[in-house]
């Protein structure tokens, strides 16, 4: 069955999106004063055989859910209402049911040839600098600000894959211009569709012929590494729903025409968090990093 129907038929309003090319955020919030945001989809592999990585926001004064209930609320604003397709009514008796049914949970994935077990939920409070960026409006140039501002100690970076030529060429010239900087870059093994594989591996080609290594998580292990974060200098974390890509971090000019017209381009919507004055975050980010990182593999064209 259609499961967006499924939800139309008890009730839920369900529209598409229309403000950017595809709506690439991974959003929930609840009740205006909690969300989540993440790498997350809603499908199997997200849930059970990828690494995904991902915070929830309990709201105070930051004013971070705001902001991104504001952006949702100015997305569903444009979108419009998906019209409900033909369901039989023997469908439609069957989601009304009150009739109980009884709800098996698959159990966790035992990955036989790497450590993929997923750090429990840890509630972390007290006071944290962070900040939040929406795709694509001067997306790129807020990371790029922090990234190559200042003299880098460090960036690691654990990310599905990078498709930006922007985003290679900046780690070549940030290498050179830090020679003792600790570069790290960790992608995914596989990647889902093969425009993208092709890009990604070119981009690699190009970093590795730089003189920057990449390394690809294990080969036998998860789906895909579909995590997007990165640590600077070992004090600052960055979490995204969006990759290095050209239509999650697109570049100037920060206009976006609607599709069909002649200057349209691709673009998403995205968010990005930044979290400063947080050991609890950074620990749980930097352990991930490590343990991923130490089980994957040298990027070899």
């Amino acid at each position: 069955m259609d499961l967006l129907a499924y939800l139309q038929i008890l009730g839920a309003e369900v529209k598409f999106y229309t403000s950017t090319s595809f709506t690439h955020s991974k959003l929930i919030i609840v009740d205006g004063r909690s969300a989540s945001i993440s790498s997350i989809n809603f499908s199997k592999t997200s849930i059970m055989s990828n690494r995904e990585a991902g915070m929830i926001l309990h709201e105070d004064d930051s004013g971070i859910v705001k902001f991104a209930l504001d952006v949702f609320n100015y997305d569903h604003a444009h979108g419009y209402i998906r019209a409900v397709p033909p369901v039989d009514d023997s469908q439609i008796q069957a989601i009304k049911s009150t009739t109980h049914l009884t709800v098996t949970v698959p159990d966790p994935y035992v990955f036989k040839y790497c450590n993929a077990t997923s750090p429990k939920p840890t509630l972390i409070t007290g006071h944290m600098d962070m900040k939040i960026i929406a795709s694509p409006d001067y997306a790129f140039d807020n990371i790029m600000k922090e990234i190559s501002g200042s003299p880098l100690k460090s960036l690691w970076l654990s990310i599905y894959q990078i498709t930006m030529d922007e985003f290679c060429d900046d780690m070549i010239s940030l290498k050179k211009a830090n020679p003792d900087m600790d570069l790290r870059l960790f992608v995914s093994n596989d990647i889902y569709g093969k425009a993208d594989k092709a890009i990604a591996l070119k981009c690699y080609g190009k970093l590795l012929s730089s003189g920057v290594a990449v390394k690809m998580s294990h080969k036998y292990c998860l789906s895909y590494s579909h995590q997007k974060y990165w640590i600077v200098n070992g004090d600052t974390v960055f979490m995204s729903t969006g990759n290095w890509s050209p239509s999650d971090y697109p570049t100037a000019p920060y206009v976006f025409p609607p599709y069909g017209e002649s200057n349209w381009r691709k673009v998403n919507r995205d968010y990005t968090l930044r979290i400063s004055n947080s050991n609890g975050i950074l620990n749980r980010f930097s352990d991930l990093f490590i343990s991923d990182y130490d089980q994957g593999y040298d990027f070899v064209p």
